[in-house]
């Protein structure tokens, strides 16, 4: 059985996060018939590694309901108990084992950044966490990153041309240094693994949205970051979704002078959303080695 503390303990999870998830995981264990359902799923995950994931995540929430555990505390659950079938993965794919301990590492943010946004320790996005236990997704350094195909012709690359998609976790600063080091460290992991010859990062993200230009200072990190790449497609996005990731905030309210301004971000884009503008997306593309010197 996954000894819940022991982990937590390691990577740094708050105690608060720790108790929370030990006790809520012995109440899944006190009674063997739920906890042999939660064994199944995990069992789904170790008997085929591109299993439909979606469907065991909704006999999850089922399960939590039935016996009083919030849906979110119950994916963590989940993520947490399949992380050693993940390490033993990662050692047989020779994958580094540093790539192992930043995605957990990362854990401990996305339970803090679920339960400052919905008062839940756990998380939401265990659809999107799967990606890195079918060894899709990888945490190399400050970002994450995987393969993926363009879906249709994009500026001068074709349909069908392998990028690198990343992504960007809260955590710590976006700062050029960490970022370069990301880079080039996944530059030679996706060369040496996948064959590829010619590394090209993809972001989609309002990080390089058009108008986060006219919002932030010159020196920001976030600009910095965002002037590699070439945006090829802007998509409006009235939600304003991002307002979620910068303001830990399910989303925007209606009331908009009850949004913190605990961050210089922050302070920018409530004025931006009080002017009546929203926050959109962008999809951009660094072509690695012609960008890797001034990264530098």
């Amino acid at each position: 059985m996954f000894n819940i503390c022991q982990f937590c303990e390691e990577y740094g999870f708050i105690s608060e996060a720790t108790t929370h998830f030990s006790a809520e995981y012995q109440k899944l264990t006190a009674n063997a018939d739920t906890y042999a359902v939660f064994c199944t799923q995990l069992q789904a995950y170790r008997d085929d590694l591109a299993f439909d994931h979606l469907p065991a995540l909704e006999k999850l929430h089922t399960l939590a309901e039935a016996i009083g555990i919030h849906k979110y505390t119950m994916e963590m659950l989940y993520i947490l108990c399949l992380l050693p079938d993940l390490k033993i993965h990662y050692q047989c794919e020779g994958i580094p084992l540093q790539y192992f301990d930043s995605f957990a590492n990362n854990l401990k943010a996305y339970a803090e950044s679920c339960h400052k946004t919905y008062g839940v320790w756990g998380t939401n996005i265990a659809w999107w966490l799967m990606d890195f236990f079918k060894l899709k997704l990888f945490s190399i350094g400050r970002l994450q990153f995987r393969r993926r195909k363009f879906r249709k012709n994009t500026g001068p690359y074709t349909q069908g041309t392998y990028y690198v998609d990343i992504h960007i976790p809260g955590g710590a600063p976006l700062t050029s240094e960490l970022c370069a080091a990301s880079y080039a460290e996944a530059a030679d992991f996706f060369r040496q693994r996948y064959g590829m010859e010619k590394i090209l990062f993809g972001c989609h993200s309002w990080i390089i949205s058009p108008e986060i230009k006219a919002i932030l200072p010159e020196k920001s990190n976030i600009l910095a970051f965002g002037r590699h790449y070439t945006v090829y497609e802007t998509r409006m996005d009235p939600n304003s979704s991002a307002v979620s990731f910068i303001f830990n905030i399910p989303g925007v309210p209606a009331d908009l002078d009850s949004l913190p301004e605990a961050t210089s971000l922050q302070k920018a884009i409530k004025q931006h959303l009080k002017a009546g503008k929203t926050i959109n997306t962008a999809f951009g593309i660094m072509d690695y080695d012609k960008c890797k010197e001034e990264l530098r």
